[in-house]
């Protein structure tokens, strides 16, 4: 009697959003506890490397005109916000300063979405490398290999969604 439910194709496209959003949770703990040459471990770093993920998965989706791009992409976005909200409240942060905080962080990642659109689509290493020092998050001397890394794992997660798509 309910069983038409679970095959409704909303049903299907929120458990994709789920998916590609713990996939990326995994790729941004991956990076941050991998890799040496983070500044600090802090929220602000999780934040920008999540971001900077997600923003890759947004980019792709757009690019590769998968099937319901738009609304894939604005599920992730509405999950992300859940997130933060979350994320805030277990920081310890008031009820009635949450909205502010997510509202900064979300401008922040918007901002980040309109640079980086604009400097992956040139795929100039140079770009990115100003783009990746200007978050401060990378030690320096390291920012090199870091932006080698990124663009590497963006090109592995555009493989992946390419291969996901297939199913979906």
């Amino acid at each position: 009697m309910l069983l038409h439910y679970f095959y409704k194709k909303e049903n299907k496209e929120k458990n994709f959003v789920i998916d590609i959003y713990s996939k990326n949770l995994r790729f941004s703990v991956r990076f941050i506890e991998t890799n040496k040459y983070i500044l600090k471990k802090d929220f602000h770093t999780s934040f920008e490397i999540f971001s900077l993920f997600l923003i890759f998965h947004l980019k792709i989706f757009k690019d590769l005109k998968i099937k319901n791009h738009k609304k894939i992409n604005q599920e992730l976005i509405n999950l992300f916000v859940n997130d933060l909200d979350y994320c805030f409240r277990e920081i310890g942060v008031g009820d009635i300063k949450i909205g502010k905080h997510v509202k900064t962080y979300i401008k922040k990642f918007y901002f980040r979405l309109s640079l980086i659109d604009k400097t992956l689509n040139t795929k100039d290493l140079n770009k990115i490398i100003k783009f990746i020092s200007e978050l401060n998050i990378i030690k320096k001397d390291k920012i090199f290999t870091a932006s080698k890394e990124i663009l590497s794992l963006y090109t592995e997660i555009q493989s992946s969604i390419e291969n996901s798509s297939k199913l979906y």
